[in-house]
Formats: structure tokens, sequence, C-alpha cells
């Protein structure tokens, strides 16, 4: 079954081609799956599974893996089929599926089958909004564009309503971030116009992008999050990678944290944080 540009056929998802990324890609602790200690070791079972198949995919699956999840992608439909084919005959008994020549026919038929959507197109100077939690507006601007991948402006104004890029080149910049283009690729921040980039894109704490020592972060969403804290509409401390001061690290030099921020308490910081499946 297809939903949200995943197919869900196994134990673990395969993530389609979309408007950000033409590759089909499979995240998964792979050592669960397989009744490994590390993922290291799976990675290392599945490589040599796939040396040995008929059609083993050389150099055409990418692999990697970190302590908790195995990255594999691809950009062939047959390809990527065959390393979720061998990962769920050789998972344990809790994670197999048991599936006929049929069934995998059609998983193949659907992989082979979708169509990936053109991104929207968008470019540096681009003024954007996004919906806030509270049904207000959010705006920023696209800054810069290396890769594909923008660095973009908070910028502090919001409203219930569209309002005229000309008013929205007043609003001073919280913070500028290196994102991932999803949202912009997806239209999940609507295109209003285009005016004068409104800041140096390499001014803020976190450096030039791909420059070393540098940081940016996958997804738009992370820009979304900084407003709804700022805004007080989300919890300021809810101890991102252990920070309680995790925000305030992406703000501009000169912007300061709201005094009205929402700052939580031990008890409910801890259960917001069980609510919304915070591990970091």
């Amino acid at each position: 079954m297809i939903e949200n540009d995943t197919l869900k056929a196994f134990a673990f998802d395969i993530q389609l081609p979309d408007e950000t990324s033409p590759r089909f890609y499979i995240f998964h602790d792979l050592a669960e799956l397989f009744g490994e200690e590390f993922n290291r070791d799976a990675l290392k079972r599945l490589r040599k599974l796939l040396r040995g198949h008929p059609q083993n995919p050389r150099g055409k699956l990418i692999s990697d893996y970190e302590a908790d999840c195995v990255s594999l992608n691809a950009s062939k439909a047959d390809v990527i089929y065959l390393v979720a084919r061998i990962i769920n005959e050789e998972s344990i008994s809790a994670y197999r599926r048991e599936c006929s020549e049929e069934e995998y026919a059609e998983i193949l038929a659907e992989l082979q089958g979708w169509k990936r959507r053109k991104p929207k197109k968008w470019q540096v100077g681009d003024v954007f909004s996004f919906s806030l939690s509270n049904g207000d507006l959010g705006f920023g601007q696209v800054l810069a564009r290396e890769y594909g991948a923008p660095t973009c402006a908070l910028l502090d104004i919001r409203s219930s309503e569209l309002i005229s890029v000309s008013e929205i080149e007043k609003a001073r910049v919280i913070s500028i971030l290196h994102l991932g283009s999803d949202l912009l690729d997806k239209g999940g921040w609507q295109v209003i116009g285009t005016a004068r980039v409104l800041a140096d894109p390499d001014s803020s704490q976190h450096g030039s992008l791909f420059d070393v020592g540098s940081t940016s972060f996958g997804s738009g969403q992370h820009l979304q999050d900084l407003a709804e804290a700022f805004y007080s509409l989300s919890p300021w401390n809810v101890g991102y990678c252990g920070d309680d001061e995790y925000f305030d690290k992406q703000l501009m030099a000169d912007v300061k944290r709201p005094e009205n921020c929402l700052w939580l308490n031990d008890e409910k910081r801890r259960a917001y944080r069980d609510e919304h499946g915070i591990t970091a």
C-alpha cells in the first residue's frame, strides 16, 4: 500500500521518489530485523547476500549505517525491490512477511509504476509564507541556493492573512538557517513574491553552507519549529539534542529569546517529550 510517498509492504518502509529526491530509500534498524547486535554487522551481511545474488546490483546501491539505522538508496525500482525482498526474506520470523511470487510481483509493479512529481520552482530572493499552528501565517525568504539546498531567513512578522512583499521586507531577520529543500520543492511553503535579499546568508552562527563546522538541517520543518517556539505556540525548552538552549543558538546574534516564551518545568517537559516522541 502506498501512503504519503511511502510503500508499506514489509516490516520496513520504502520511501518513493518525490519532489525533493529522485531516488528510492530504505531507512531502518536492520540489526533488529536480522537479529544482529549491530547495524554494522547487519549491513555487512546484506552486502554479502547481494554480492552472491545473480542480479547483484553492484554500483547501483548506496548504503551506509549509524548506530540505530541503516540507510539504503537506489535510483532504479528493480534494485530497491531486490534489496527489499532480500531484507524481508532474511529477517527473523517476527518481522518477516510471507509473500507469494504473485505478491512480490505486485510490489515490484507498484515500484516500477511510481511517477515522481515535479518539484515546485523557487529561486533566491523568493519570499514565502507558511502556516502556524494557531492559524496565522509566518514568513521567510530564500537567501541563497547551493546544490539545490536553500539558506533561508525566518522573519519577525506574522499575520492572519497574506500581506504584501513590501511590508514583509521591513521585518527583522530572526534566524538564518541552512535547510533541506523539501517544503519549497513540495509547495509546503507558498512563494508569494520576490524581493532583494534581506541578509547575508553566511552571517548567522551556523557558518557558510558546506564549510567545515557549519550547521545545516535536513528539512525546512526546522524553520517552522523555531517559529512556533519563538511565537510561544510551542515550548522553547524541549531539549532537542539534550540542550534546553537549542533554539537560542539558532537566533541571530542581536535577537534574544522572547521573554514570554513557553518554558516548561521538568515534569511538563518530560510529558511533552514523551507525547511527541522526542528522544534526541
